[in-house]
């Protein structure tokens, strides 16, 4: 599903794209609608959010992208375009839509070591970019992973939406009390750990490479201050979990070009698990708004438990394995 025909040509006049133009639907991701819109000067990708339709939200992560232009990245981020209004985005039938040029190259190969390896490079790289970036500060930031009150505006009590998940009574008890015990820690570790700006959506569908080399990292949508080290967590959860070679590989290639702190490593365990927590509140949010099926909801309790499972029989092999990665 795109957005109506009329409305995506009618937001193209407003960014002055020469016609003839054709307007080819993007593979659909998670929360947004995308095409490509190929035209005499060029090919472009427009973004319609489905997610927020706040100003200061995309103003927010607009900033940072045109603030990476020039940050001497080996790879390119998205760059917003701005339409005849002088704004970076438009609205489209009740959406907002903004238009980047196309970035080269195509999906990494998950099963390719590799390429696993030169994207965990590419996040390090990006993070030690995003560490120097300094938006307007009138604009507002998304919350943090481990404010899991306010991951999502329907879900203004997560152990209230434990109980009420459609899943089996013991797997409700089970969420309940991965809940209670991240809240108990997790405000701990936010005193303790670095922050900065991070992507926090990093996978490898998010990434784009010609032959072995990174050209493109998207989709910043979730840009927002947190602990640095989630994004090594987030990244690892989707990219490496639980193949010990994905593990090594992603390891390799992040921390040859940004190292963690041993307090930071250590603490992955308790990032992971909360990684999924919030994945699993914006899902029940997005289901309540009428965005996601049930059946997601299912998915994320499903893999938030086999998560948690994995992690009381490996938790201590991960950081070994991630610390000798920083003593190398």
């Amino acid at each position: 599903m795109t957005a109506p025909g009329e409305a995506v040509e009618r937001a193209l006049d407003r960014w002055r794209i020469p016609s003839p133009r054709q307007v080819v639907p993007a593979s659909r991701g998670v929360n947004n609608l995308s095409s490509f819109v190929h035209s005499p000067d060029g090919s472009y990708f427009l973004r319609v959010y489905q997610n927020t339709s706040e100003r200061g939200r995309i103003l927010y992560e607009h900033e940072v992208l045109l603030r990476l232009q020039g940050a001497g990245l080996p790879f390119e981020v998205p760059r917003p375009l701005r339409a005849d209004s002088g704004e970076t985005f438009v609205w489209v039938g009740g959406a907002v839509a903004a238009l980047f040029p196309v970035i080269p190259g195509d999906h990494p190969d998950p099963e390719r070591i590799e390429h696993v390896e030169a994207c965990a490079g590419a996040l390090a790289e990006l993070d030690r970019a995003l560490v120097t970036i300094r938006p307007d500060p009138d604009l507002p930031v998304l919350t943090t992973y481990g404010d899991l009150y306010r991951v999502h505006p329907r879900v203004p009590d997560p152990l209230e939406m434990a109980w009420t998940l459609p899943v089996p009574e013991d797997e409700r008890d089970r969420v309940g009390s991965l809940i209670r015990a991240a809240l108990a820690r997790v405000p701990e570790m936010y005193e303790r750990l670095p922050g900065q700006i991070i992507h926090s959506d990093f996978a490898m569908s998010n990434v784009l490479m010609l032959g072995d080399s990174v050209t493109g990292v998207l989709d910043f949508e979730f840009a927002s201050p947190d602990l640095r080290a989630l994004d090594f967590a987030v990244g690892l959860s989707m990219v490496a979990l639980p193949d010990r070679e994905r593990i090594e590989a992603f390891s390799r290639g992040y921390l040859r070009h940004l190292r963690l702190t041993r307090d930071e490593i250590e603490a992955l365990p308790d990032m992971l698990r909360l990684r999924f927590l919030a994945a699993l509140i914006h899902r029940v949010g997005r289901f309540l708004a009428g965005l996601s099926p049930q059946k997601h909801v299912q998915d994320h309790v499903e893999a938030l438990i086999e998560t948690d499972d994995w992690l009381s029989r490996n938790a201590s092999a991960l950081v070994r394995c991630v610390v000798r990665h920083i003593q190398d």
